[in-house]
């Protein structure tokens, strides 16, 4: 996850804080969607669909979301489409970067995908991929 919650103190006894709980991952999920301003959270059933959606989640997804991408309202609205028709197909196609950890020839900044395929350690690229670009 690129954003995390803050850390609750550590207890006094010194056993290790407790973990964060879904609902306060979707609290801060609606926080952070209400400062974004693009989103209509204000929408009849809006907050109450999204509550319902991350309650339904696993929770080991639930804690591991990007607070700060719009990956769930996707997931969310892809559910809502297959359930509202369950013969019909739902998909969503997006552009994806991979960044390689080393980057391109192991430097220190990232590399691209289709750098990747040309550098070990690196994923490599799909074999319909001009990487010659």
């Amino acid at each position: 996850m690129s954003s995390s919650l803050p850390i609750p103190p550590r207890a006094r006894d010194g056993f290790a804080p407790r973990r964060r709980t879904k609902q306060e991952v979707s609290d801060v999920f609606i926080a952070r969607l209400q400062a974004r301003g693009d989103v209509d959270v204000s929408a009849p059933g809006f907050l109450e669909g999204l509550c319902s959606h991350f309650e339904r989640l696993p929770t080991r997804y639930a804690l591991d979301i990007n607070l700060d991408s719009l990956d769930v309202l996707s997931h969310k609205r892809l559910l809502d489409e297959a359930r509202a028709d369950p013969v019909t197909v739902s998909f969503a196609v997006r552009p994806v970067e991979v960044l390689c950890g080393g980057g391109a020839m192991g430097g220190g900044g990232g590399g691209t995908a289709a750098a990747a395929g040309r550098h070990a350690g690196c994923l490599p690229s799909p074999a319909f991929a001009d990487v010659s670009i």
